[in-house]
């Protein structure tokens, strides 16, 4: 009878460490993948501060039931990563073809590789006085056409519709153009996005001439996140290391 009780009193030790150590388990890779997944977007965030204008990624994930394991485990699932197109703080250039959006909109901005979008609205004139961005692709108006501007000329104005004044002369405009989800727009470098949606042309919006739009990302507020998820990282190290401590002595118990 005393055999008997403890072997009952050990087979009762060995399942319970056993239940313990895979549910711990369980846990652990649920907030590793978590971890993974919003380390990745923290490291995209972070490195996004070198480029003006860059949006922050926000990690989107669900959760899904793994029936074939345990009844009713919720899993994560890592869905996608979107960006947030939160309005960033404005610099003031004083540049005259430096134009931020203030409101819904982007920039068309045509490529070699068809049309993208951008709400970086650092432009400038090539030497045939079309107004071109940063690398050099060619800035769309409303109607999707290039924007030419006269090289000579005493005071270019720009107001909050888009309207390219000169003396007061109309001579263009700068197309801001919306999407009925914006949410489907993808990175596609240097500031740009890509996006299988129609455009059609923004109605919320003003035109800052003079000012930039910098990144809506805080290099302070991600850097923490990172530290804590490295933390919570250590924490889930230490405790896979318990887990297979307890794991070892059980064995230990079962051999004698």
């Amino acid at each position: 009878m005393v055999i008997t009780n403890k072997l009952r009193n050990l087979y009762i030790l060995i399942v319970r460490r056993s239940v313990v150590a895979l549910v711990t388990s369980v846990c652990l890779f649920i907030l590793a993948q978590k971890c993974d997944a919003m380390d990745n977007s923290i490291y995209t965030t972070l490195s996004n501060q070198i480029a003006l204008n860059d949006k922050k990624d926000v990690q989107i994930m669900s959760s899904y039931t793994a029936r074939d394991k345990i009844s009713d485990l919720k899993m994560p699932n890592d869905i996608a990563s979107i960006s947030d197109f939160t309005l960033g703080s404005l610099n003031q250039t004083g540049r005259p073809f430096d134009v931020a959006i203030s409101g819904e909109g982007f920039f068309m901005i045509e490529t070699p590789n068809g049309n993208v979008y951008t709400r970086n609205g650092s432009f400038l004139l090539n030497n045939e006085g079309t107004v071109i961005d940063q690398q050099g692709n060619y800035v769309l108006s409303e109607d999707g056409g290039q924007i030419t501007v006269p090289l000579q000329n005493e005071y270019i104005f720009i107001n909050k519709g888009g309207n390219i004044y000169i003396s007061k002369n109309l001579i263009g405009n700068i197309g801001v153009f919306n999407f009925s989800n914006v949410k489907m727009l993808r990175k596609a470098g240097n500031s740009y996005f890509k996006t299988t949606l129609e455009a059609v042309p923004s109605e919320k919006f003003q035109l800052l001439q003079g000012f930039l739009e910098e990144s809506n990302s805080s290099p302070i507020i991600e850097t923490t996140k990172l530290i804590d998820l490295q933390k919570k990282f250590s924490m889930s190290s230490n405790l896979i290391t318990d887990v297979y401590g307890m794991q070892r002595n059980s064995f230990r118990v079962i051999s004698k």
